[in-house]
């Protein structure tokens, strides 16, 4: 699942986010991702794994992907 977000300050390794507070409430976006997370038994919160930064050089932007890993609810 790919999503974007901007963060107001860009995660580091180890940061714990969630991307659920991205969204805006009771929007289809929030509430497919949320439908997501329950189906594959996830936990909302994900800890980022990864930092890729990336020049888009038609656009002119500088962005940066994140992998986040997240933890299956028992």
């Amino acid at each position: 699942m790919k999503i974007s977000v901007e963060f107001p300050v860009a995660p580091v390794i180890g940061d714990e986010v969630n991307l659920l507070s991205f969204f805006k409430y009771q929007t289809s976006e929030r509430i497919e991702y949320y439908n997501n997370m329950e189906d594959l038994y996830l936990y909302n919160d994900a800890v980022v794994s990864q930092r890729t930064w990336c020049n888009d050089l038609e656009k002119q932007e500088v962005y940066l992907l994140v992998k986040l890993n997240y933890r299956q609810r028992k």
